[in-house]
């Protein structure tokens, strides 16, 4: 089935290229795709689509730390992206000190099994609001946070072109858990992430180098979802 998932990553690629109304078509074809895929693996018992893990193993166990500066940046206004903000101080110059557990390598079926509606509640408020707007929480796929994604990174001021160097390095469900990461820390007062361009990038190059831990981020949110509900 590897024909059709690069059929489905390529429909969504031209979704920003094209009128709108070709664009609805191309989502709808890309929805369709997806939930036919879903019945296969549903009734075969193993996924089909999933077969590269979304970390390479390796034998390097070497946590990294944030040192994200508290730059303020004027409310309201997104910290954009540019050619150089990863190289800038208030770019994030390493990421994730294990973020709450879940080393080694990061599995496909990880996501599959942590599934569409517990991935839409370690989700930012932004990137929640085009997720409600696309389908109803239980009938959601990861093809609709792929394209909510894209709103997120518009949103934020993430070039288009941080995305184009990502699928150069990661899966498409791999980039789109970073948005989804950087999201949710832009949307919590505890972080204070002032180029989340830069931040990107930065996630991008600790995935090149095999050190990018999504599981440990997406667990880490769990955790500080939790606490706060807690308190």
């Amino acid at each position: 089935m590897m024909w059709a998932r690069q059929r489905w990553k390529a429909c969504c690629w031209q979704l920003g290229r094209c009128p709108l109304s070709m664009a609805s078509i191309y989502d709808a074809v890309s929805r369709d795709a997806v939930r036919i895929v879903e019945k296969i693996e549903n009734s075969s018992g193993r996924p089909l689509n999933f077969e590269r893990p979304y970390i390479q193993d390796t034998t390097q166990e070497e946590s990294m730390s944030c040192s994200v500066p508290p730059i303020e940046r004027s409310a309201g206004k997104p910290a954009h992206d540019s050619s150089d903000s990863d190289a800038s101080d208030d770019a994030p110059h390493c990421l994730e000190k294990n973020d709450g557990g879940g080393g080694g390598a990061c599995k496909s079926d990880f996501l599959a099994r942590l599934g569409p509606q517990r991935l839409y509640e370690l989700a930012g408020d932004g990137f929640q609001m085009y997720l409600d707007a696309r389908s109803e929480r239980d009938q959601l796929t990861f093809h609709d946070f792929v394209c909510a994604a894209h709103h997120v990174m518009r949103d934020r001021g993430i070039n288009q072109s941080a995305w184009i160097e990502a699928m150069e390095i990661m899966s498409e469900d791999e980039a789109m858990i970073c948005v989804l990461v950087i999201d949710a820390k832009c949307s919590d007062p505890a972080f204070r992430i002032a180029s989340p361009g830069g931040y990107m990038r930065a996630m991008v190059r600790a995935s090149q180098a095999g050190k990018l831990n999504l599981v440990g981020s997406l667990m880490g949110l769990s955790e500080r979802r939790r606490h706060r509900t807690h308190q």
